[in-house]
Protein backbone atom coordinates (compact mmCIF):
# COMPACT_ATOMS: atom_id res chain seq x y z
CA UNK A 1 0.00 0.00 0.00
CA UNK A 2 1.33 3.41 -0.75
CA UNK A 3 1.37 6.64 1.02
CA UNK A 4 -1.11 8.31 -0.57
CA UNK A 5 -3.52 5.36 -0.51
CA UNK A 6 -2.77 4.78 3.19
CA UNK A 7 -3.56 8.62 4.02
CA UNK A 8 -6.66 8.29 2.20
CA UNK A 9 -7.91 5.11 4.33
CA UNK A 10 -6.37 6.73 7.26
CA UNK A 11 -8.77 9.97 6.72
CA UNK A 12 -12.03 7.68 6.26
CA UNK A 13 -11.76 6.09 9.32
CA UNK A 14 -10.02 7.59 11.71
CA UNK A 15 -13.07 9.26 13.50
CA UNK A 16 -14.88 5.81 13.26
CA UNK A 17 -11.63 3.98 15.08
CA UNK A 18 -10.69 7.16 17.53
CA UNK A 19 -14.68 7.23 18.58
CA UNK A 20 -14.75 3.79 19.32
CA UNK A 21 -11.74 3.70 20.90
CA UNK A 22 -12.65 6.72 23.06
CA UNK A 23 -15.91 4.84 23.92
CA UNK A 24 -14.37 1.85 25.20
CA UNK A 25 -11.43 3.52 27.25
CA UNK A 26 -12.41 6.95 27.99
CA UNK A 27 -9.58 8.78 28.33
CA UNK A 28 -8.40 11.21 25.09
CA UNK A 29 -4.23 9.95 25.13
CA UNK A 30 -5.18 6.19 25.28
CA UNK A 31 -7.70 6.68 22.12
CA UNK A 32 -5.73 8.60 20.28
CA UNK A 33 -2.75 5.93 21.43
CA UNK A 34 -5.30 3.15 20.10
CA UNK A 35 -6.24 5.06 17.28
CA UNK A 36 -2.44 5.47 16.49
CA UNK A 37 -1.67 1.67 17.21
CA UNK A 38 -4.98 0.12 14.59
CA UNK A 39 -3.54 2.59 12.11
CA UNK A 40 0.09 1.43 12.16
CA UNK A 41 -1.07 -2.51 12.32
CA UNK A 42 -3.29 -1.50 9.48
CA UNK A 43 -0.05 -0.05 7.18
CA UNK A 44 2.01 -2.86 7.77
CA UNK A 45 -0.46 -5.60 7.40
CA UNK A 46 -0.24 -7.48 4.37
CA UNK A 47 -4.43 -8.08 4.54
CA UNK A 48 -5.87 -7.57 1.34
CA UNK A 49 -9.93 -6.91 1.16
CA UNK A 50 -12.16 -7.67 -1.25
CA UNK A 51 -14.45 -4.79 0.07
CA UNK A 52 -14.25 -1.50 1.81
CA UNK A 53 -16.34 -2.51 4.35
CA UNK A 54 -14.35 -5.98 5.18
CA UNK A 55 -11.31 -3.05 5.79
CA UNK A 56 -13.50 -1.28 8.27
CA UNK A 57 -14.23 -4.31 10.24
CA UNK A 58 -10.65 -5.13 10.23
CA UNK A 59 -9.89 -1.94 11.53
CA UNK A 60 -12.76 -2.22 14.17
CA UNK A 61 -11.91 -5.80 15.53
CA UNK A 62 -8.19 -4.60 15.97
CA UNK A 63 -9.58 -1.29 18.04
CA UNK A 64 -11.70 -3.37 19.90
CA UNK A 65 -8.52 -5.93 21.14
CA UNK A 66 -6.12 -2.92 21.27
CA UNK A 67 -8.76 -0.85 23.47
CA UNK A 68 -9.28 -4.26 25.28
CA UNK A 69 -5.78 -4.66 25.91
CA UNK A 70 -5.21 -1.32 26.77
CA UNK A 71 -8.05 -1.68 29.54
CA UNK A 72 -6.29 -4.19 31.16
CA UNK A 73 -3.28 -2.20 31.17
CA UNK A 74 -4.62 0.69 32.96
CA UNK A 75 -6.49 -1.44 35.27
CA UNK A 76 -2.93 -3.20 35.98
CA UNK A 77 -1.30 0.45 36.62
CA UNK A 78 -4.30 2.00 38.42
CA UNK A 79 -4.11 5.29 36.82
CA UNK A 80 -6.44 7.98 37.29
CA UNK A 81 -6.85 11.10 34.91
CA UNK A 82 -5.93 14.29 35.91
CA UNK A 83 -8.98 16.18 34.82
CA UNK A 84 -12.35 14.75 32.39
CA UNK A 85 -10.91 13.92 28.98
CA UNK A 86 -14.48 14.54 27.49
CA UNK A 87 -14.21 18.15 28.34
CA UNK A 88 -10.42 18.90 27.22
CA UNK A 89 -10.18 21.66 25.08
CA UNK A 90 -9.71 21.06 21.04
CA UNK A 91 -12.13 18.12 21.27
CA UNK A 92 -15.45 19.62 20.11
CA UNK A 93 -16.76 16.06 18.96
CA UNK A 94 -16.62 14.74 22.51
CA UNK A 95 -17.60 17.88 24.38
CA UNK A 96 -20.93 17.76 22.18
CA UNK A 97 -21.68 14.33 23.27
CA UNK A 98 -20.74 14.40 27.17
CA UNK A 99 -24.13 13.32 28.44
CA UNK A 100 -24.01 10.27 26.23
CA UNK A 101 -20.66 9.19 26.72
CA UNK A 102 -21.45 9.68 30.88
CA UNK A 103 -24.46 7.60 29.79
CA UNK A 104 -22.39 5.08 28.16
CA UNK A 105 -19.89 4.99 30.80
CA UNK A 106 -22.33 3.61 33.46
CA UNK A 107 -22.55 0.39 31.25
CA UNK A 108 -20.07 -3.01 31.27
CA UNK A 109 -17.23 -2.83 28.25
CA UNK A 110 -19.47 -5.82 26.79
CA UNK A 111 -22.51 -4.03 26.65
CA UNK A 112 -21.04 -0.12 25.73
CA UNK A 113 -19.06 -1.63 22.73
CA UNK A 114 -22.04 -3.19 21.10
CA UNK A 115 -24.34 -0.36 21.88
CA UNK A 116 -21.60 2.25 20.98
CA UNK A 117 -21.38 0.07 17.34
CA UNK A 118 -25.34 -0.55 17.03
CA UNK A 119 -26.59 2.86 17.25
CA UNK A 120 -23.73 5.16 17.33
CA UNK A 121 -21.67 3.41 13.90
CA UNK A 122 -24.90 2.18 12.33
CA UNK A 123 -23.83 -0.97 11.95
CA UNK A 124 -26.21 -4.03 12.10
CA UNK A 125 -26.32 -6.61 14.94
CA UNK A 126 -24.79 -9.60 12.25
CA UNK A 127 -22.01 -7.14 11.23
CA UNK A 128 -21.26 -6.44 14.35
CA UNK A 129 -20.81 -10.12 15.11
CA UNK A 130 -18.93 -10.64 12.26
CA UNK A 131 -16.08 -7.58 13.59
CA UNK A 132 -16.55 -8.90 17.42
CA UNK A 133 -16.35 -12.45 16.60
CA UNK A 134 -19.41 -13.45 18.28
CA UNK A 135 -22.56 -14.87 18.11
CA UNK A 136 -25.40 -12.65 16.44
CA UNK A 137 -27.57 -14.02 19.06
CA UNK A 138 -24.87 -12.64 21.63
CA UNK A 139 -24.79 -9.68 20.02
CA UNK A 140 -28.87 -9.17 20.44
CA UNK A 141 -28.87 -10.41 23.76
CA UNK A 142 -25.91 -7.40 25.02
CA UNK A 143 -27.55 -5.02 22.61
CA UNK A 144 -30.79 -6.07 25.04
CA UNK A 145 -29.26 -5.80 28.31
CA UNK A 146 -27.23 -3.08 27.53
CA UNK A 147 -30.86 -0.69 26.36
CA UNK A 148 -32.46 -2.13 29.74
CA UNK A 149 -29.14 -0.85 31.66
CA UNK A 150 -29.44 2.74 30.10
CA UNK A 151 -33.41 2.45 30.53
CA UNK A 152 -33.23 1.86 34.24
CA UNK A 153 -30.20 4.66 34.46
CA UNK A 154 -32.65 6.86 32.74
CA UNK A 155 -36.23 6.58 34.24
CA UNK A 156 -36.67 6.57 38.02
CA UNK A 157 -38.49 4.42 39.97
CA UNK A 158 -42.03 5.31 38.73
CA UNK A 159 -40.86 5.46 35.32
CA UNK A 160 -40.30 9.38 34.86
CA UNK A 161 -37.63 10.65 33.05
CA UNK A 162 -34.41 11.46 34.93
CA UNK A 163 -31.01 13.19 34.15
CA UNK A 164 -32.27 15.87 31.44
CA UNK A 165 -33.55 13.55 28.96
CA UNK A 166 -37.44 14.46 27.62
CA UNK A 167 -39.18 11.70 25.98
CA UNK A 168 -41.25 13.02 23.45
CA UNK A 169 -44.41 10.92 22.98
Amino acid sequence: MTEAEFAVKLETHKNTVYRLAFSYLKNIQDAEDVTQEAFLKFFRSDVSFSAPENEKAWLIRVTVNLCKNRFRMNKIRRTIPLYDDATSDGHELMQSNVELLELLDKLKPKYRAVVHLFYYERYTTREIAVMLGKNENTIRTQLARGREYLREILTDDFGNAVGGVVYES
